[in-house]
């Protein structure tokens, strides 16, 4: 008997949320919980799914605002104590008392901030490419100051806010995504609701988030922190992380810059199977 995947509709909390599942043929309780990055959806790790050990039950939401999951108006609903407060009704619907939280830079933000208020409810967390915010309230200024200009560049011109997007410094890389990764990728962000990006940036943006650094500790599970090699900016902030966390490990992955998932799959996978089997 195969895994059953597929996606479906879930009223979180009072809004419809998209998730895809693959629940497993084993009547297993080993679930892992994937959280994409912005402007992208549960799709962008659809190359890693079929990897994963069918022993493994997979969840992954399009999260507020991105994807076929609700957008709404109120930007409140976007903050950070709202969205984990969705993800632990997620959870709690599959029946994933414990799970493995895998994030990718916006979905890393969340699942560390999920991780600071349930570290008791999961077995690890795989941060790729992220950050616990800004301590420095000039920076966290600036942060928000630039991100309300993107969030009105993304409702005014969703075209330019696109080119402006995928020219962005961070993703600047010599390791080229393979084709149908990068069409993949390409076809999520042109296809996301501008209004609901908006809002996701102006409410769950790095400069609103509340900083973790001072809260890392409360993390008590298995912490594996990944950075591309040629990312340099995400490399100093994996560390930070790392640094503070009790129980982690720190790895810059090679031939890669920022979407280490899409860029070197191979060792992402190899990575996260890894850390699945040796830590959970």
């Amino acid at each position: 008997m195969e895994s059953s995947a597929g996606t479906e509709k879930l009223n979180i909390r009072g809004l419809n949320y998209n998730i895809f599942k693959r629940l497993s043929s084993r009547d297993s309780d080993k679930f892992i919980l994937f959280l994409h990055g912005f402007c992208g959806s549960h799709a962008i790790f659809s190359h890693i799914y079929d990897s994963v050990p069918d022993e493994w039950n997979i969840i992954s939401p399009d999260l507020l605002g991105h994807g076929n999951t609700e957008s709404p108006i109120e930007l409140v609903r976007y903050e950070t104590e709202h969205q984990t407060a969705d993800l632990r009704q997620i959870l709690l619907h599959y029946k994933a008392s414990k799970c493995v939280i895998v994030g990718y830079s916006m979905g890393g933000r969340l699942a560390i901030q999920y991780a600071i208020r349930h570290s008791n409810g999961l077995k690890g967390l795989f941060l790729e490419s992220t950050t616990a915010g800004f301590e420095d309230s000039t920076e966290s200024l600036k942060r928000v100051e630039a991100d309300q200009k993107t969030a009105g560049l993304i409702v005014d011109d969703f075209d330019e806010f696109l080119d402006t997007w995928n020219q962005k410094k961070v993703f600047e890389t010599p390791t080229k995504i393979d084709k149908v990764l990068e069409k993949r990728m390409m076809d999520i962000r042109r296809n996301q609701n501008p209004a609901g990006l908006a809002h996701s940036l102006l409410g769950f943006g790095t400069g609103v988030m509340p900083p973790a650094q001072k809260f890392l500790k409360l993390i008590r599970c298995p912490v594996y922190v990944l950075a591309g090699e040629y990312d340099a900016k995400f490399i100093e902030k994996g560390r930070e992380i790392h640094g503070k966390l009790k129980n982690s490990e720190f790895q810059i992955i090679e031939k890669s810059g920022h979407r280490i998932h899409l860029e070197n799959p191979d060792s992402y996978l190899q990575k996260l199977l890894s850390f699945i089997s040796a830590y959970t």
